[in-house]
Parts: C-alpha cells; sequence; structure tokens
C-alpha cells in the first residue's frame, strides 16, 4: 500500500511541475511580447532620431538616449527571458527523471502484487493441505 501512496504522490508532484512549466512558458511568451515591443520602440525612435525633420541636435540627441536605454531593457528582458528558458529545460528534464521514477515505482508495486498473490496461493494449498490431512485422520 505504501507503494500506491507514494505512486500518488510522485503522480502529484509531476502533475504540479507540468503546471509550473506551463505558467513559466506562459510568462516566456509574455517576456518575448514585451522584447517586440521594445525592439518596435527602439526602432520608431531610431528612425525619429535620424529623420530629416529632427533639425534640434539636442532633441536628437535625447532620442538617441530614449534609444539605447530601450534598448538596455530589451537586452535585460531578453537575459530573463533566456534564463527563463533555462530554467523550463532544467524543469523539462527534472519532470522526465520523475516519470522515470514512476515508471520504476509501478513496475516496482506490480511485482510486490504478483509476489503477494503467489504468496496468498502458497498459503491457500497449505491450508487445503492441512485440512485434508486433519480430514483423513478424523
Amino acid at each position: 500500500m505504501e507503494s500506491k501512496e507514494t505512486i500518488r504522490q510522485h503522480e502529484a508532484a509531476i502533475r504540479l511541475e507540468r503546471n509550473r512549466i506551463r505558467l513559466l512558458r506562459d510568462t516566456i511568451d509574455d517576456q518575448l511580447d514585451t522584447i517586440k515591443d521594445y525592439e518596435i520602440d527602439l526602432n520608431e525612435a531610431r528612425a525619429e532620431a535620424k529623420s530629416p525633420a529632427t533639425k534640434n541636435d539636442g532633441l536628437r540627441k535625447t532620442e538617441e538616449n530614449q534609444a539605447l536605454t530601450l534598448d538596455a531593457r530589451g537586452c535585460g528582458i531578453e537575459q530573463q527571458g533566456l534564463s527563463l528558458l533555462a530554467t523550463v529545460d532544467e524543469q523539462r528534464e527534472t519532470v522526465r527523471l520523475k516519470d522515470e521514477e514512476n515508471s520504476r515505482l509501478r513496475k516496482e508495486a506490480d511485482e510486490y502484487k504478483v509476489a503477494l498473490g503467489e504468496c496468498n496461493k502458497a498459503a491457500k494449498t497449505s491450508m487445503d493441505r492441512h485440512e485434508a490431512d486433519r480430514l483423513m485422520i478424523s
């Protein structure tokens, strides 16, 4: 019975890990969307800084600084995304290992069931023989 409970616990842990992976994937997708938004803003700021309509050099410098700031933010978010991807890979490996352990535990539980069945069968045969011997003596 302990094996069944252990299997249930492992299955619950696997479900929990899979849910965490789904959440991480959603977070990664959100981060990638944010990176794309920053890239769009960066490209717009660069285009505006280079436009002939920008006569004021101070304004152009400000826009270039904003573009650099956006670029730096994008790099930071990209780094977070890469870190999250690495975490997802680690989680996948953890889930794979837990699946393997779960399979091993199920196989072990099946072996215990077979052994228990054989013990019960042997006990019944022994009891039947004992009963037959008792009846013959009577």
